[in-house]
């Protein structure tokens, strides 16, 4: 366990035995239990009554670092064999373009068609594929043989995008990984 994480175990010790003494001297609590949920995440510590658990309270521990069973090495070697494999996921992608497709169903207008009355009866399917240019939505009508086109490029799109933002995520990992590499090592 780091330093950090026994910090906050410390902190627990007077809370625990504030929150164990009410007044007169009496115990709030009859058991007092503390829970680490990963490396990131909440530190939670909790009253136990006879019919089930109520949390008292919790902190949230945004830098917690636990001893990782894998070396500095070999998680760099599998970040930059993973950073290869999503490389290789971008060269799959076809042509892509943003926004959505959408099949309308629309009322004509005319006082005696059923389309007015009754939903199941509107014309179309309609597609419409809308982005947005410059801040402004643009609506482009596409017809029934080319909708498909459109939305294969936005689903390409929402992949690309996707795989990107996984990219950076594991490039920043990786930096950091290979930054923490480069200090450990001796220096000549």
């Amino acid at each position: 366990m780091d330093l950090a994480a026994l910090g906050i175990l410390l902190l627990f010790d007077p809370m625990e035995r504030q929150l164990q003494c009410g007044r007169r001297g009496q115990p709030l609590l009859q058991v007092v239990k503390l829970e680490v949920c990963g490396a990131i995440g909440m530190w939670r510590w909790e009253r136990v009554s006879g019919k089930g658990h109520i949390t008292y309270g919790s902190i949230t521990v945004r830098y917690c670092t636990i001893a990782n069973t894998r070396s500095l090495k070999a998680q760099i070697e599998a970040d930059s064999k993973r950073f290869q494999e999503l490389k290789a996921d971008l060269e799959r992608i076809e042509y892509f373009s943003k926004g959505t497709v959408l099949a309308r169903m629309i009322k004509c207008g005319k006082p005696k068609c059923p389309c007015g009355a009754d939903p199941t009866k509107r014309h179309g399917p309609y597609f419409e594929w809308t982005y947005k240019e410059q801040g402004k939505t643009v609506n482009v009508r596409l017809t029934a043989q080319a909708a498909p086109f459109f939305q294969a490029a936005s689903k390409q799109y929402r992949k690309l995008k996707s795989t990107l933002a996984r990219l950076e995520k594991l490039s920043r990992l990786a930096i950091t990984r290979l930054a923490k590499e480069s200090n450990s090592a001796p220096q000549h």
